[in-house]
């Protein structure tokens, strides 16, 4: 997936100050004795965005996925599709619903258990 975020990007203030890059900061631990620890996973891509501006970088994909203050979540359309998607009668059909349904697996609880006869039948 890729966003076109260059509109956005032309009226963003920078940084008074670059953040260093990870290799630069490696480097210069060499021959330390002392050593913090920081964090990369909270703290990757967060810059100050005025409050009514979120939408100014929200997106929305072809695949119904969106992105909001609770992290990623399924678009209820997509989900209502898999819940009456007509039962397979072919090979080829239960291959495209594994497909469809492995798309969404991060956010079916007990994926695997509940695909297992599918997955089992496949590999026949």
């Amino acid at each position: 997936m890729c966003v076109d975020s260059r509109a956005i990007n032309k009226i963003t203030i920078g940084y008074k100050f670059p953040i260093p890059r990870l290799d630069d900061m490696l480097d210069q631990l060499n021959g330390a004795i002392v050593f913090s620890k920081i964090d990369l996973r909270s703290g990757y891509h967060q810059i100050r965005i005025r409050p009514g501006d979120e939408w100014k970088t929200a997106f929305k994909t072809r695949d119904g996925l969106f992105e909001c203050k609770d992290g990623v979540k399924v678009d209820e359309e997509k989900v209502k599709a898999i819940r009456e998607w007509p039962t397979p009668s072919t090979v080829t059909d239960v291959r495209r619903f594994h497909g469809l349904a492995t798309f969404y697996r991060r956010f079916i609880k007990d994926f695997s258990s509940i695909m297992t006869s599918i997955t089992e039948c496949l590999k026949k």
